[in-house]
């Protein structure tokens, strides 16, 4: 008699219930693990896949994301109704102290798995500061595809997610503003460089606190900035402008100087090492920003933030600034080309 069948029969209904639990978790309990680790595997297989076309071919956007959380369920749901198809002769009716052995081992590979998804692929950003206002604010929720600096260099322009090169421990989020070679300054909070002023339109003055709790609101001039091509907002504060001029800083080779958009509230490049400044090496970079998707705000969650794009590509004003709207709307139709909105080369050295 075969053994096998002397064995407690296994219910199809618990598999597919296992299988939306953890995937794969219901094919270890058929005793099909190999079948399990296999799709497993093209699971994140297609992930990276689709992360490295993204980093390719373009930034990631709300209908992408939701896009990937659809896949993901109707996989899991493939998975599940694979376990309904297997042949009953070939179960594998193995004791239950395997069945657990093999499913915490299946487990640990997708813990392992999501280590990896976390550390080369996507991972999720919290701001904790208002550095960023107005493109982010604190409690917003960002996502970054750390596949992308893999595959090409940070660009002017777009806001990078990188280690604090003072304790590399930190992550900091800022807005790229020159590379290696390059002269920046800031006059006024404006940055300049190769003696080249970053083109700016104004849209207006707002009311907003900079970020820390219980601090009453003050007035901010609220600005659009182009730069390669992409477009991104900037506050000045009109209590805080005892700075007029800082720099020249000289950025070296194989590193990129940052600034929050928060010009005048910001520990950036320009204050680093002891108010010399400095750049971010090149390895110190993680990845580019691209969504919110998920904000907070003194009244809870802020659905008017969530999908909204900070790649500096489409640029849209956030709830706070909506009375900025018709202004905003006249910067953005007198935008300048790409060809104006490019730095020079330096010619000083």
């Amino acid at each position: 008699m075969d053994r096998n069948r002397e064995r407690e029969p296994r219910s199809r209904v618990l598999a597919f219930i296992l299988s939306f639990i953890f995937i794969g978790a219901g094919h270890a309990y058929l005793g099909q693990t190999r079948r399990g680790l296999w799709l497993l595997g093209v699971g994140f297989g297609c992930l990276c896949l689709a992360a490295g076309v993204l980093a390719i071919a373009g930034p990631l956007t709300i209908a992408g994301v939701l896009l990937a959380v659809l896949t993901l369920a109707l996989y899991r749901l493939v998975l599940a109704v694979d376990t309904l198809l297997i042949p009953e002769e070939q179960f594998v009716y193995l004791s239950w102290g395997r069945v657990v052995l093999q499913g915490m081992g299946l487990a640990v590979l997708g813990f392992a798995l999501a280590i990896l998804t976390r550390t080369f692929v996507l991972e999720a950003f919290k701001i904790p500061s208002g550095a960023m206002i107005p493109t982010l604010f604190v409690e917003d929720h960002i996502f970054a595809n750390k596949l992308t600096y893999r595959i090409r260099e940070p660009v002017r322009g777009e806001v990078a997610i990188f280690a604090f090169p003072e304790k590399p421990e930190q992550d900091f989020a800022k807005r790229v503003i020159g590379r290696g070679g390059d002269r920046v300054e800031a006059k006024q909070g404006h940055p300049w460089i190769n003696g080249w002023e970053v083109p700016h339109c104004v849209l207006g003055t707002a009311t907003l606190r900079r970020g820390l709790e219980g601090e009453a609101p003050r007035p901010y001039q609220i600005e659009v900035e182009f730069l390669e091509g992409k477009a991104f907002l900037t506050m000045f504060d009109l209590q805080n402008q005892s700075v007029e001029y800082q720099g020249p800083y000289a950025v070296a080779q194989g590193e990129f100087f940052v600034m929050g958009d928060n010009r005048h509230n910001s520990y950036d490049s320009r204050l680093w090492f002891a108010g010399q400044g400095g750049g971010v090496p090149r390895d110190l970079m993680h990845a580019p920003a691209t969504l919110i998707w998920f904000s907070v705000n003194a009244s809870g969650l802020d659905w008017s933030g969530f999908g909204r794009s900070v790649d500096g590509r489409s640029l849209s004003l956030p709830s706070q600034l909506h009375a900025l709207e018709p202004q905003f709307e006249k910067c953005m139709k007198e935008a300048p080309p790409f060809d104006r909105t490019v730095p020079p080369a330096r010619v000083d050295r």
